[in-house]
């Protein structure tokens, strides 16, 4: 039997290309990681036009701490484990200085702490994946958009110190064993200044201190995902200060665990363990004077969250979520002058979430049943102000809840 090992200490965007054709091209059943990030990791991309510009205008930064990524056609045993113990910073601005730019003014900054793929075309893989993010350390995505006019604004921060994604498809079969611990704070911060935008404005910020998605099609997967926050805080904050536009949309979303499943044609299984003791933070501001359209600011908190979908399958959970960290929720929307469009404003703050959804179709039996333990401890908090003058219609809320756990099946399958 033979084995590969695979050691860096620095992630780059070449290292995911160099791992994932270095995997195809082995015979190896067995691929052994191991990835420790001992300094810092700094990205920063900062442009600044001192003219009209007629076509487009970007700005983008990227910083990731370990990144690792594999791709069988053939059955492996993959083992990875990442450790970070350094901060993670990455910016992204974009400044006009008074000008103008025709087309889409963009800016984009991306920070990962520790970064990992399992992908599978018809193979039976067994995984276990390990990630740790060290105490007094940060992970933090900053963008910035000050421009005067664009004919479409797209600005976005994402931060993440633990990230996983799982995929398997045509017949194959995964068994994924994922740990991931962080102490490490997480922020993402997107700001845009803009007297006008032609036709879409768009700005969001995504704080997520662990996060495990997984697909699959026509294939059996298994997941069991133990997370655990422990920094002080996970925070999202968006803010948007523009005089007319169209379309304007502010998001923000802050979680400190994140689970998501989504499966179809293939029975599907999620067992494993949440626990935050963070506190998460998601703020959005939205300022306004005349618009058209929609102009819609929502901000999103939650401790721990679960989700599993799964189309004409079976699907069992056991799942234990305990929240003890503080979730608050905050959406400024102010609008000064009349507008015809429409505003809305939507504040949601949630301890713990899980939603379990199966479509039984075309005669299927998929049916979805298990186990949810939820205890939440933390305060939850939900605030939104809308102030505005005249416009096309008004809607606007704010819902707190400690724990929510949702079983659905519907279609018009047999059932069990």
């Amino acid at each position: 039997m033979k084995r590969m090992m695979i050691k860096s200490g620095v992630a780059s965007m070449a290292l995911v290309a160099a791992l994932t054709s270095s995997a195809l091209a082995q015979d190896a059943t067995d691929i052994l990681n191991e990835q420790l990030q001992l300094g810092d990791v700094f990205g920063h991309m900062d442009v600044v036009v001192t003219d009209d510009t007629a076509g487009d205008a970007s700005s983008t930064g990227l910083a990731y701490g370990n990144v690792v990524s594999v791709d069988v056609n053939r059955d492996a045993n993959v083992e990875s484990t990442q450790g970070l113990h350094g901060s993670v910073d990455a910016r992204a601005t974009l400044n006009t200085t008074g000008h103008d730019v025709s087309g889409t003014a963009s800016a984009l900054s991306t920070a990962y702490g520790n970064s990992g793929m399992v992908m599978s075309d018809g193979a039976a893989v067994d995984a276990t994946l390990s990630q740790y993010a060290d105490e007094n350390e940060s992970i933090t995505a900053t963008t910035r958009v000050n421009i005067r006019s664009a004919g479409a604004i797209s600005a976005a921060s994402v931060s993440t110190a633990n990230t996983i994604a799982s995929s398997v498809e045509d017949g194959g079969d995964l068994q994924a064993l994922v740990s991931q611990v962080s102490q490490s704070d997480v922020t993402a911060d997107t700001m845009v200044s803009t007297c006008c935008g032609g036709t879409d404005t768009v700005a969001s910020a995504t704080a997520v201190t662990n996060a495990y998605d997984a697909s699959a099609d026509s294939s059996r997967n298994r997941h069991d995902v133990y997370q655990t926050s422990q920094g002080d805080q996970t925070r999202a904050n968006t803010s948007v200060t523009q005089y007319s536009g169209e379309n304007v949309t502010a998001v923000s979303t802050s979680s400190a665990n994140s689970l998501v499943v989504n499966s179809a044609w293939g029975y599907s299984d999620l067992e494993g363990n949440q626990d935050n003791q963070s506190q998460v933070v998601a703020t959005t501001e939205l300022n306004l004077d005349n618009w058209d359209g929609t102009a819609a600011a929502s901000s999103y908190g939650v401790g721990n969250s679960a989700l599993t979908y799964n189309i004409g399958s079976p699907t069992d959970v056991a799942l234990d979520q305990f929240n003890s960290g503080d979730v608050y929720a905050s959406t400024d929307f102010n609008g000064t002058g009349g507008a015809g469009g429409t505003a809305i404003s939507s504040t949601t703050a949630i301890g713990n979430a899980f939603t379990g959804t199966v479509c039984a179709t075309c005669g299927s039996n998929g049916v979805v049943g298990g186990s949810i333990n939820q205890v939440n401890n933390g305060n939850v908090y939900a605030y939104g102000n809308t102030n505005v003058g005249g416009t096309g219609g008004i809607a606007a809320s704010a819902a707190a809840i400690g724990n929510s756990a949702t079983f659905s099946t519907y279609g018009n399958g047999t059932g069990n």
